[in-house]
C-alpha cells in the first residue's frame, strides 16, 4: 500500500504557485493552483508534482522528455487556460508534441498513437509513419517514395511519367491505370475490387467501411461493437473470434464506437479542435478557447461534432478567426455571405462565451441597412429610410425577439425596406416627393404592384404621423377561411402522433399541442421551461393567462421532451423544445418538415381545433388559455357561428344568486 503523504495540501500549492512562477513568470499563481488540482487530485499526486517541480522548474517550458504525466497534465491545463509559451515534450516516434505516457527505453518517450510496432523511421524525412515500404535496403514512406524520381516510369498505358502504382510482367502502371484485381466479396457476395483482407476473405471497400464506421451486435456476446470476422455465419467482434488484430482505435483501445482513420473521434476530437483554433504562430486563439471548450464538453454526437470541424463551412470561418484573417466578433460573421454555417457560428460564438450576447439577426440587419442605405442616390430620402428603420424597425426585433424566427424578421424587413426605396424612387422619377404626392398616385401604384405594396402601409403610417406625408393607407382586408379536413381527420392525425416513435420526438409533441389546443408551431417552440409545471402524473403548460392540464399520454411525451440532455454545455437550457443551433429553439420549419413527411399538415388541423374550440368556449376563455389577442378569439367565435352575446349577463347573474348549500 502507498503511504499517504502527511504535507498540507494548502502549503503544497503555496510551494506549486512559487516553483513554477520563477521559471515561467507569465503564470498566474490562481492558474498554477487549479491548474495543480486538476492535474493532481490527490495529496499525494500534489507531492509528487512539487517534488518534480522543484528538482527542475523549467520542465514546463523546456519540453524536457523527464516530465512526468503529472506536470504533462498541468501543462496541457495552463495551456487551455490562455497561459502561453509552455511546451510539451515531443514523441520519440512520430515528433509530435502532446502527451507520452510510454517511456522508449532510451531516455525519451513516446505517444499512445505510436505504440504499434508497424510504425518505422523514414530515412528520407526522418518522421515516424505508419504507410512504408523497404526500398534499396531502406525504410521510405509512401510519401517519399512517390515523390522519389528513382521510383517513377513511364506508365504503359497512358504513357505517363510517375510513380509506379504496379509493376506486372507487361511494364508498370500508374495509379490512375491500376485497377485493383476483382473477386468475390466474402460479406456482400458481389464481384468487386478488393480493398482488404480479414483472415484472408477478400473485401470489397464498402464493406470494409462499413465494419470500420458501424459498431454492431455481436453474434457471439450480443455487445454493440466493430464485427470485422466471421463465425459459423455470424459477424463477430475481435475479442469473441480470438484474433490478434484488433479493428481498434489506437488511443483507446477501444472497438464499440466508429473509427475515424485510426481513433474514434472522442480520441481524435481534442487535437482537430485545437488545430481549427491555432494560428500560424502555432499558438491557439485565446478568445476561441472558449469555443474549443464548448465543442469538446458538449454532450451531443462526437462524430458530428468531429465531422463538423473537420469538413464544415463553419469550421473554415472560425479557421479564418484563428488565423487572423477575421476578427473574432459578430459583426464580423454578420458581414460574410448569408447561410445556416455563418448562423451557426454566430450561435456558437455566443453561447460558449467567445463574444459578448447579442441578437445577430439585429447585427446581421444592421449591417445589411448600411448597404441599402448607400444605394439611396437621394439624401432626403436616405435620411427617411434610416429614421424609420433606426425608430421602428430596429425596435422590432427587440420586441418579437422569441416569438418568431430570426432569420424571417430579418426577411421581413428587408422586404419591407426594399419596397419604401422602390416607392421612394418612383415618386422622384414621377416628380414628385413624398409630402406632395397625390392620393390617387398612391392608390395607382399599388394596384400596379400588387400584394408588395401592402408593406407599405406601416412606413406611411408612421410618415403620416411624423407628418412627412399626407397619405392614407389601408392593409388588405383579410377574410377568415376555415379548415379543409374534417374532424376526425384531426383524431386520426392525433392517434399517429401517440403511436409513431419513427417521428422525432420534438415534432411529435408539437403537433399535438397543435392539434388539440390550436395553438400556432411558432409560440409552441418558443415556449421556456419555465412554462411547463410538472407536478407528479399532473403536467400543466402556460399558453397563455391560464395554464393547460395535458391528457395523460401527452404528458408522458412531454416529460421525454423535458428529459432530453442539453446540447449546450455552457447555455441556459431555457427552451422546451432545443434546435441543433446553439441556444436555439427547435425551428418551425423542422417541426413542419417532419410532420409533412408523415402525411399530417398540423395548419389545417390547428384551423380545426380552433373552430371547435372557439364555438365551445368563450372568446374571452379561448384567449386566456391558448394565448391569442381577445379580437383574434371573437373572429373565430363568429366564423364557427358560435353567438356569446349573452355570456356576461349569464355570468353576472350566476354571482348575483349564488347556488344554495345543500347542507341547511
Amino acid at each position: 500500500m502507498h503511504r499517504r503523504s502527511s504535507e498540507d495540501p494548502a502549503a503544497v500549492l503555496v510551494s506549486l504557485a512559487k516553483a513554477v512562477t520563477v521559471a515561467a513568470p507569465q503564470v498566474p499563481a490562481s492558474c498554477v493552483i487549479w491548474s495543480a488540482m486538476s492535474a493532481a487530485p490527490t495529496t499525494r499526486g500534489l507531492a509528487m508534482l512539487l517534488r518534480d517541480l522543484l528538482a527542475d522548474p523549467g520542465r514546463l517550458v523546456s519540453a524536457s522528455p523527464d516530465a512526468s504525466m503529472t506536470v504533462q497534465r498541468m501543462i496541457v491545463d495552463l495551456t487551455r487556460r490562455g497561459v502561453p509559451d509552455l511546451r510539451l515534450p515531443a514523441c520519440s516516434r512520430c515528433g509530435r508534441a502532446r502527451l507520452l505516457p510510454l517511456r522508449d527505453g532510451q531516455g525519451g518517450r513516446f505517444c499512445a498513437g505510436c505504440r504499434s510496432d508497424g510504425s518505422r523511421l523514414c530515412a528520407r524525412c526522418g518522421q515516424i509513419k505508419t504507410s512504408w515500404r523497404i526500398v534499396g535496403g531502406q525504410v521510405q514512406c509512401s510519401i517519399c517514395f512517390r515523390n522519389d524520381p528513382d521510383n517513377h516510369a513511364p506508365c504503359r498505358a497512358c504513357g505517363q511519367v510517375t510513380w509506379v502504382a504496379k509493376l506486372g510482367t507487361d511494364g508498370p502502371l500508374c495509379s490512375r491505370c491500376y485497377r485493383r484485381p476483382e473477386t468475390l466479396c466474402s460479406r456482400c457476395d458481389l464481384t468487386r475490387s478488393v480493398a482488404a483482407l480479414i483472415e484472408d476473405e477478400p473485401l470489397c471497400l464498402a464493406c470494409y467501411n462499413a465494419i470500420r464506421t458501424r459498431p454492431r451486435r455481436c453474434g457471439m456476446c450480443g455487445a454493440a461493437k466493430l464485427v470485422p470476422y466471421l463465425r459459423d455465419g455470424a459477424a463477430v467482434c475481435a475479442g469473441c473470434a480470438g484474433a490478434k488484430k484488433y479493428v481498434r482505435c489506437r488511443v483507446c483501445s477501444t472497438d464499440d464506437r466508429r473509427l475515424h482513420g485510426a481513433r474514434c473521434a472522442p480520441c481524435a476530437l481534442p487535437d482537430k479542435v485545437r488545430s481549427l483554433i491555432t494560428g500560424p504562430d502555432g499558438r491557439p486563439h485565446p478568445q476561441l478557447l472558449a469555443v474549443e471548450n464548448y465543442l469538446l464538453n458538449s454532450p451531443s454526437n462526437p462524430n458530428s461534432r468531429l465531422e463538423w470541424v473537420t469538413g464544415g463551412g463553419g469550421a473554415r470561418i472560425i479557421r479564418r478567426m484563428a488565423a487572423g484573417d477575421l476578427p473574432v466578433s459578430l459583426r464580423a460573421v454578420a458581414e460574410l455571405r448569408v447561410t445556416a454555417a455563418t448562423a451557426y457560428v454566430a450561435a456558437l460564438l455566443v453561447e460558449s462565451g467567445a463574444v459578448p450576447a447579442d441578437d445577430f439577426s439585429r447585427v446581421r440587419f444592421e449591417v445589411w441597412l448600411s448597404g441599402l442605405l448607400q444605394s439611396i442616390p437621394d439624401a432626403h430620402d436616405r435620411g427617411i429610410v434610416q429614421q424609420y428603420a433606426s425608430w421602428v424597425v430596429k425596435r422590432r426585433f427587440a420586441e418579437s425577439v422569441e416569438s418568431t424566427d430570426p432569420m424571417q424578421r430579418v426577411l421581413r424587413a428587408r422586404h419591407e425596406l426594399i419596397e419604401i426605396r422602390k416607392f421612394l424612387a418612383a415618386i422622384r422619377d414621377a416628380g414628385f416627393t413624398l409630402g406632395n404626392i397625390p392620393q390617387r398616385m398612391h392608390d395607382e401604384y399599388v394596384v400596379r404592384r400588387g400584394d408588395p405594396a401592402y408593406q407599405l402601409v406601416r412606413f406611411l403610417r408612421w410618415a403620416r404621423t411624423q407628418h412627412l406625408t399626407r397619405l392614407r393607407s389601408d392593409y388588405r382586408p383579410q377574410l377568415q377561411r376555415g379548415p379543409s379536413i374534417s374532424d376526425d381527420q384531426r383524431w386520426e392525425w392525433v392517434r399517429i402522433l401517440l403511436t409513431r416513435e419513427d417521428i422525432s420526438l420534438g415534432p411529435r409533441v408539437v403537433g399535438l399541442l397543435t392539434l388539440l389546443f390550436g395553438v400556432p408551431v411558432t409560440r409552441i417552440v418558443t415556449l421556456r421551461r419555465s412554462a411547463v409545471t410538472v407536478d407528479g402524473e399532473r403536467v400543466t403548460v402556460a399558453f397563455g393567462a391560464d395554464p393547460v392540464q395535458l391528457p395523460p399520454r401527452l404528458a408522458d411525451l412531454l416529460r421525454r421532451v423535458l428529459n432530453v440532455p442539453p446540447r449546450s454545455p455552457v447555455a441556459e437550457d431555457k427552451w422546451v423544445f432545443r434546435g441543433l443551433r446553439p441556444g436555439a429553439h427547435l425551428a418551425n420549419v423542422s417541426v413542419l418538415a417532419a410532420l409533412r413527411l408523415a402525411g399530417i399538415s398540423v395548419q389545417q388541423g390547428r384551423l380545426v381545433a380552433l373552430m371547435n374550440l372557439s364555438r365551445d368556449l368563450q372568446p374571452a376563455v379561448v384567449a386566456d388559455l391558448i394565448g391569442v389577442t381577445a379580437d383574434t378569439a371573437a373572429r373565430w367565435s363568429t366564423h364557427a357561428g358560435g353567438d356569446w352575446a349573452a355570456y356576461p349577463q349569464l355570468r353576472d347573474s350566476e354571482n348575483s344568486h349564488p347556488r344554495r348549500s345543500a347542507v341547511p
